[in-house]
């Protein structure tokens, strides 16, 4: 009888120890899967990046501008600097600004900017071809100016 509990337990024991962690095929599919995947990965990491820095250029931008009554030259000094701190490729950057730059804004009157910039996402697939998409990534701010001019100030 105690030489069959001893069996027993023996039994389970490696039998759970049998369960207890992946096979090494398993192991190797999750390795596989996973550098299959990494380019995807980078990528969407790479677009949240660039899309927070041109957020952040656009909304300190806006905050500026609201302040100033408009984009004037001051602000738009301030979005060249943005763009060379966040290392942002101006080629393919288009920004265009509401109601347009170097124009006063009276309080209440709405200002924006809108920036668009093209990327393009290319993975290299297992017959090393390539499978690519070109896309532009738009970012939009748009608040009002808190700043009055007088009429003769226009």
């Amino acid at each position: 009888m105690v030489l069959l509990m001893k069996r027993l337990k023996n039994a389970i024991k490696n039998r759970l120890s049998n369960e207890r962690g992946l096979s090494t095929l398993g192991g190797l599919v999750i390795i596989i899967c996973f550098l299959l995947f990494l380019p995807v990965i980078t990528y969407i990491t790479n677009l949240y990046s660039t899309y927070r820095n041109l957020n952040n250029i656009a909304s300190s931008t806006v905050g500026l501008a609201k302040k100033q009554g408009g984009f004037n030259h001051e602000v738009i000094q301030l979005y060249e600097e943005l763009l060379d701190d966040y290392n942002i490729d101006r080629s393919r950057l288009q920004t265009v600004y509401v109601p347009q730059a170097n124009m006063k804004i009276n309080k209440r009157e709405p200002l924006g900017i809108e920036m668009r910039y093209a990327m393009n996402f290319r993975i290299m697939q297992m017959d090393r071809t390539y499978l690519e998409f070109d896309f532009v990534l738009p970012v939009r701010q748009n608040t009002y100016s808190q700043r009055f001019f007088r009429p003769h100030e226009l």
